[in-house]
């Protein structure tokens, strides 16, 4: 019986820190995804081959992501971008060549946490 005590608060405790330890964790993830929130709107011009996006809210640093048209890489020449304004992207090492009418698939990915923080099927325009 004089031992059983201890092992309670040492049950206790464990459970305690552990639960500490997951809500601490927990409020990690939810920044992370925060901080990854993009508001933007895309459109590809068939006309230029160049994939415009427009920042709604905020600003992004281009730098911290990758983005892709169908698995095309894309870059810009601007350094960041805030809401309001707008950012040419074009294809370097492949040839980028939408098609009026064709719908394409968008994806942004943070180069921080390696993970799709904003996709979007776009539809070219002339």
């Amino acid at each position: 019986m004089k031992y059983l005590i201890p092992v309670i608060i040492s049950i206790i405790g464990f459970g305690v820190l552990t639960s500490g330890c997951i809500c601490a964790w927990t409020s990690t993830i939810d920044e992370e995804s925060e901080a990854d929130t993009l508001n933007l709107e895309a459109s590809i011009s068939a006309s230029s081959n160049y994939l415009t996006l427009e920042v709604i809210s905020g600003t992004v640093t281009w730098s911290d992501y990758r983005v892709t048209v169908d698995g095309i890489d894309m870059q810009t020449e601007y350094s960041e971008s805030s809401a309001g304004d707008s950012a040419d992207f074009f294809s370097v090492y492949s040839a980028f060549e939408p098609l009026a009418g064709e719908s394409y698939n968008v994806r942004i990915m943070s180069m921080e946490s390696m993970s799709i923080v904003w996709q979007k099927d776009v539809t070219a325009t002339n």
